[in-house]
């Protein structure tokens, strides 16, 4: 079979690229190269040269990697660098042993603890924050604010649950896309100065709070690490595990409270698999342990459905050799050097996959297992943790911190939505994780 050159798409600036054209509106910029090139074509983000494959197929057989083409680790080493603050040395050093420690310390099996600081933590702050009378709020700040403070307490310690932190972090979550893509940072000082801050946070930070991190500084430490490269590692992980747990919540809760009766068999489900529970968080709640959040297949298809209408990831490879890619739409040559990047939300509304992909349908995932394209199954359904070898370490942990949240808030609170809308998607991170809303919701909530 005759190999081809991936199609170019036309137009970009010079040093910018489609930059503006993917981020004044991606969904369309994306949709319009798909229409005219087909599966596969290259556009320019930044500086750099990226090969896209829309096919959930294409993109399989990227992560599968079977002629050892590709490489994550050389493409995630330049976003630590760019976005982050690391050096590359320290990166390559101590990439492949901090990927391990993650994968130990965040298996499945292993997040007992870890559930039970996120729920204590998130408890602890609910009663801090809230009242038994109805307050006003706008929903995505609210829970935003709850969500980090929690998270943050839990993850790291209380210095990072305090006011300053979080705006830090919403000044930088706000730009990440566009440091992601190489815009020049000249324009993004305010972003940069924030990310700066957390890392300085996370410096003068002694305390360690779990078995994970005292292992991964055991492992910088004796590799030659210095502070600030390991505070920015930390950062890294910090922003991932906010960013995506605050929005995911923010939509699971406003389409829960835009339908009771759903809402009704959520709440059921988890009443009735706490039951199995045996062990009390500090308020004196049955803890969500992890044979309890097994059983919460409703809020597992919840949050599935979320993940795959409100996620907008670019999965990114480095080619390490020059090499022939086999896709649905024939062979391609990429040349060692280039990025492959496969973007999932394109095919996430492919109406051949999923019914009336446009509508939200929380049970898509509980009334369906598989999915087919062309006739053949999709072996990566769910694209929001990437796949492969470099799969997400803590995608247990990310599930896991998901049901958690929604679960207690459910728990403790009664929401009432002011308006009726479903607010547009906020697409200025598009590329890099889920999306928020673009649109204030105004809601009011108080304690149960």
């Amino acid at each position: 079979m005759m190999i081809k050159h991936i199609p170019v798409v036309s137009g970009g600036l010079p040093l910018i690229g489609h930059m503006l054209d993917f981020g004044k509106d991606p969904d369309g910029f994306m949709q319009r190269c798909y229409a005219q090139y087909g599966d596969t074509f290259k556009i320019r983000l930044g500086k750099e040269a990226m090969n896209i494959l829309i096919n959930p197929h294409d993109i399989h057989e990227m992560y599968a990697n079977k002629q050892r083409a590709f490489s994550a680790t050389k493409s995630n080493r330049l976003i630590s660098q760019h976005v982050f603050g690391s050096s590359l040395d320290a990166y390559d050093r101590t990439v492949h042993a901090q990927i391990d420690i993650m994968r130990k310390h965040l298996a499945k099996n292993n997040l007992h603890d870890y559930n039970l600081k996120m729920q204590n933590t998130l408890e602890a702050v609910i009663f801090q924050e809230s009242s038994a009378h109805w307050q006003d709020i706008e929903l995505y700040s609210f829970l935003s604010r709850l969500i980090y403070k929690a998270g943050s307490a839990a993850l790291v310690s209380d210095t990072f649950a305090s006011d300053d932190s979080y705006r830090d972090f919403k000044v930088f979550d706000d730009n990440v896309f566009y440091i992601l893509g190489g815009a020049p940072k000249v324009f993004f000082r305010k972003a940069i100065a924030a990310r700066n801050r957390i890392n300085q946070r996370f410096q003068q930070t002694s305390q360690v709070s779990n078995a994970m991190q005292l292992e991964r500084y055991h492992c910088f430490e004796e590799n030659g690490i210095r502070a600030y490269d390991v505070a920015a590692n930390d950062t890294s992980i910090f922003w991932a595990a906010n960013s995506n747990t605050i929005v995911v919540a923010y939509w699971v809760i406003l389409h829960l409270y835009r339908d009771p009766s759903v809402r009704g068999l959520l709440q059921e489900e988890m009443n009735t698999a706490l039951q199995d529970s045996h062990e009390y968080s500090a308020t004196g709640k049955p803890v969500l342990t992890l044979p309890v959040l097994e059983k919460l297949k409703k809020m597992d298809s919840f949050i599935d459905e979320a993940l795959r209408h409100y996620s907008s990831i670019f999965s990114r490879r480095i080619a390490v050799k020059d090499t022939a890619f086999e896709t649905r739409n024939g062979i391609y040559h990429i040349e060692e050097g280039e990025y492959v990047a496969g973007f999932s939300r394109i095919c996430s509304f492919f109406p051949e996959i999923y019914e009336d992909p446009y509508t939200f349908q929380w049970d898509r995932y509980l009334n369906q297992k598989s999915f087919y394209y062309q006739g053949d199954k999709i072996k990566s359904m769910q694209f929001a943790f990437g796949g492969g070898q470099n799969i997400c370490p803590g995608r247990w942990f990310s599930r896991n911190e998901f049901k958690i949240v929604i679960a207690t808030l459910l728990q403790f609170f009664d929401f009432q939505l002011m308006e009726s809308h479903l607010p547009e998607v906020n697409l200025t991170r598009s590329g890099t994780g889920t999306l928020p809303p673009k649109d204030k919701i105004k809601a009011r909530y108080k304690l149960k």
